[in-house]
């Protein structure tokens, strides 16, 4: 039995057939060429797409791609020794700087032992012309303990002359 409960009349089914059958077959008809207009694009799209010309394009697109991962690569190599190579002339330059002043300061210190040599030097020739005049004037008259005295006292020179230059 049918169920009872329809919010229609009940029409008989050969009145749908009889109704609908144009309208379908416009419909069916109208899904029919969509279809295959789809299926004739999709057709066209993977010939197209697994042509030679496009696998060699897809081919040339993975080699650039390669190159340009390869090239990233080695630009971020140099970048790198660029900025090490910046580092290490940095720290040169700063050992340089120090290098300067402190031969600065060894040729402040080279030409004040300089100048002391040289006063020692003028007090040498002073004390040696002293002891030269009265020798001339009286070779005899000099006692050997003044000699001594100036020996002892040139030796004290060259001694301290030679203290001064390891200095340098």
């Amino acid at each position: 039995m049918a169920p009872s409960f329809y919010h229609y009349l009940p029409v008989p089914m050969d009145d749908q057939m009889k109704e609908g059958t144009p309208q379908r077959c416009w419909l069916w008809l109208l899904v029919g060429f969509v279809m295959a207009g789809l299926i004739i694009a999709l057709s066209i799209f993977m010939v197209k797409y697994y042509s030679e010309a496009c696998q060699n394009g897809l081919e040339l697109e993975r080699q650039c791609h390669n190159v340009t991962q390869l090239l990233k690569k080695q630009l971020i190599q140099a970048k790198e020794e660029s900025l090490a190579a910046k580092t290490r002339a940095d720290t040169c330059n700063q050992t340089v700087v120090k290098l300067k002043a402190q031969e600065l300061q060894l040729q402040a210190r080279v030409q004040e032992l300089e100048r002391k040599v040289t006063e020692l030097n003028q007090g040498l020739q002073e004390t040696l012309k002293k002891l030269e005049r009265p020798r001339t004037e009286n070779t005899q008259t000099i006692p050997a303990s003044s000699q001594a005295t100036i020996v002892l006292q040139l030796s004290m020179s060259l001694l301290l002359l030679s203290l001064a230059i390891p200095l340098l």
